[in-house]
C-alpha cells in the first residue's frame, strides 16, 4: 500500500468488495476471506436475458443475502431492510420510480415538475457529466427507464428522505437509523473501526424485523 509516495506496511489489508448479484444470486459468495462486501442488484441492460434478466425479480438472491448476514454480520455492508427495499422497489406504499427517486439534479428544468410533486428529494442534488460542468437528470444517466435503476445508493436516499414514513413504531425506525448509520459509515462519515465493530448488532437488530411491517402508508 502507497500513500503519499510513501510505502506503507499494512500487516491485515482487506477490501470491500460491491457485488451486483444475478437474480439466481450469481456472485453472493459463500466465502469472503475477510473483507467487507456491499451487494447492488443487476440490471440487465444489455438484454441477455436468463440469469440476467432483473425483471424475473430477485427473491433467490435476497435469501441468498440473508444467509451471508447470518454467517457474516460483521462483513456485510448492507442491512436485510435495505436489501429488500433495493430489490422489490417498494417503500410504504410507493413504487420506485422517477417520481420518487430523491436524487434528481435540482437546478435542471426537466426535473421541475418532479420537485413539485410533493415527494421529498435531495436539495442540494446535482448529477454531473464527466465535463465536471454540466449536469444530467439523474445518477443513472439522462432517459433511462427507472424500472431498471436498482441502485443502491439512489435507494438509500430514498429511504433516508422518507424519515416521517419509519416513525409509526420502535422497529420501523430501528430500520431507518440503521440505514442512515450504514451510509455514513461505508462513506467513512463517521469513524470506520468503530463503526465496523457495530454490524452485528446492527443486523441483530434490523434483521428479525422487516419482514412482518407492512410496509403502507
Amino acid at each position: 500500500m502507497v500513500r503519499y509516495g510513501k510505502p506503507v506496511r499494512c500487516a491485515r489489508f482487506r477490501s470491500t468488495l460491491y457485488i451486483a448479484a444475478t437474480c439466481d444470486a450469481r456472485g453472493v459468495t459463500s466465502s469472503l476471506n475477510g473483507n467487507k462486501v456491499l451487494f447492488n442488484f443487476y440490471s440487465d441492460l444489455a438484454e441477455l436475458g436468463g440469469v440476467y434478466d432483473h425483471r424475473r425479480g430477485f427473491d433467490t438472491v435476497r435469501d441468498a443475502i440473508n444467509r451471508m448476514i447470518e454467517r457474516y454480520p460483521a462483513h456485510i455492508l448492507i442491512s436485510s431492510y435495505v436489501g429488500d427495499i433495493v430489490s422489490t422497489g417498494e417503500l410504504y406504499g410507493q413504487r420506485w420510480g422517477y417520481d420518487v427517486c430523491t436524487s434528481v439534479s435540482v437546478d435542471l428544468e426537466v426535473n421541475a415538475s418532479r420537485l413539485k410533486n410533493g415527494n421529498p428529494y435531495n436539495p442540494h442534488f446535482k448529477a454531473y457529466n464527466a465535463d465536471l460542468t454540466t449536469w444530467r437528470r439523474c445518477c443513472t444517466g439522462i432517459a433511462r427507464d427507472c424500472s431498471s435503476c436498482f441502485d443502491v445508493w439512489q435507494h438509500f436516499s430514498w429511504i433516508i428522505l422518507n424519515l416521517k414514513k419509519h416513525l409509526a413504531s420502535k422497529e420501523e425506525f430501528t430500520n431507518w437509523l440503521a440505514t442512515m448509520y450504514l451510509f455514513y459509515l461505508i462513506n467513512r462519515i463517521v469513524d470506520y473501526e468503530s463503526g465496523i465493530a457495530l454490524l452485528p448488532e446492527i443486523h441483530e437488530r434490523t434483521q428479525p424485523h422487516y419482514a412482518h411491517l407492512t410496509l403502507h402508508s
